[in-house]
């Protein structure tokens, strides 16, 4: 009779971590599918100035269109953008 009843329990044990488990996928996955949509949703869209900051530093030639890009030092993608334009200079 113990035999039994220890198989059981066994059997009840292995249902509740095969059911945990099953649990704990699901969770991953709908987590993961959240934060990847959230990676692939664009940010929302600034409004360009009409006309050129009069405080700004950087000088503009009138007529000519300039190009304003924004860059982190020690970004290899940085590096990659700046040579990228000195190609199509």
């Amino acid at each position: 009779m113990a035999v039994q009843t220890y198989m059981r329990s066994i059997g009840k044990s292995k249902v509740f971590m095969v059911l945990g488990l099953i649990t704990w996928l699901l969770a991953v996955g709908v987590g993961l599918r959240f934060l990847l949509k959230y990676e692939d949703t664009p940010g929302r869209s600034g409004a360009s100035p009409a006309e050129w900051p009069a405080e700004s530093r950087i000088v503009r030639t009138p007529g000519l269109p300039s190009l304003v890009m924004m860059i982190h030092s020690h970004c290899p993608c940085s590096r990659a953008s700046i040579g990228e334009l000195a190609l199509g200079a």
